[in-house]
C-alpha cells in the first residue's frame, strides 16, 4: 500500500467490518470533533471504517466523503448508509489524497493515522485543505513520560466505568478483545514529542493535545492568504 497500510493490516478490518457496531474509546471524542468543525461545505473523513463519524458529518456539511483501504469497512459503510450527500470510496488513502489541492473545508481522521506515513499524510491533507478549512486527527500515542503515564493510569482507571455507562458491559466482549490482541503487534505509534514535530514540519501552526484513553487530538487551520 502507498501509505505504509499493509494487506494483513487491510484484512484485519475486513474481517472486523463484519461484527456489529459497538461503542469504543474513539467514540468517546466524536461529540468534541463535531464541535471543533463546525458547519462545512465539503468534508473527508480518512480511514473512515464503517462510516459512523462520516454519517455524523453528513448532518453538517454539504458533501462528505469517506475512504479506506479495508473494501470490508466500506462495503458495510455502504449498508447503513442514509444520506444522499455521502460519497464512499475504497482507496488508499495517501494516493487518494495525491495532487489534490485547496479541495476539503475538513479532513477528519480517527485511530488510522498510525497505519500510514504520517508526516507525508499530514503534508497531503495539508494541501488538500482549501484556505480556512480544518484538519482533525485523533490518534493513538506513545508513553514517554510522566505527564503521558499519569493521565494513561487515569483512563485504565476510568475506561471500565465508562464502557459500562455506554454498553453495559465493563470491557469487551472476549471474541472483540481476541480480535484486537491479533491486531496489535501490526501496530506502532509514536511519542507526542515526534507527533508534534511532524505536524509542525508539515503544517506550520497547530495544536496537538494529549488526551485521555491514550490518545492526542491534532488541530489545525489553515490560514487564509492575506
Amino acid at each position: 500500500m502507498d501509505n505504509g497500510t499493509s494487506e494483513r493490516v487491510v484484512g484485519f478490518f475486513d474481517e472486523m467490518a463484519r461484527l456489529p457496531a459497538r461503542w469504543g474509546h474513539n467514540e468517546h471524542y466524536r461529540k468534541r470533533m463535531l464541535r471543533l468543525a463546525g458547519r462545512r461545505k465539503r468534508a473527508l473523513d480518512l480511514g473512515c471504517g464503517t462510516g459512523e463519524l462520516t454519517r455524523a458529518l453528513a448532518l453538517r456539511c454539504s458533501e462528505v466523503v469517506g475512504v479506506d483501504a479495508s473494501s470490508g469497512m466500506i462495503e458495510a459503510a455502504r449498508s447503513r448508509n442514509w444520506g444522499l450527500n455521502i460519497e464512499y470510496e475504497v482507496a488508499d488513502a495517501a494516493a487518494y489524497l495525491e495532487g489534490r489541492m485547496d479541495e476539503f473545508d475538513l479532513i477528519v481522521s480517527v485511530a488510522a493515522f498510525h497505519h500510514m506515513d504520517e508526516e507525508r499524510m499530514l503534508s497531503l491533507c495539508s494541501s488538500a485543505l482549501r484556505p480556512g478549512g480544518m484538519l482533525l486527527v485523533l490518534d493513538i500515542y506513545k508513553a514517554r513520560n510522566a505527564a503521558d503515564y499519569a493521565v494513561s493510569a487515569l483512563g485504565m482507571a476510568l475506561s471500565p466505568f465508562l464502557h459500562l455507562c455506554r454498553t453495559g458491559r465493563a470491557r469487551q466482549e472476549d471474541s472483540e478483545r481476541e480480535a484486537w490482541s491479533r491486531h496489535r503487534p501490526d501496530d506502532s505509534y509514536h511519542v507526542l514529542e515526534d507527533i508534534r514535530r511532524m505536524a509542525r514540519t508539515a503544517l506550520g501552526d497547530c495544536e496537538v493535545r494529549r488526551t485521555i484513553f491514550w490518545r492526542y487530538l491534532l488541530v489545525h487551520e489553515k490560514m487564509r492568504p492575506h
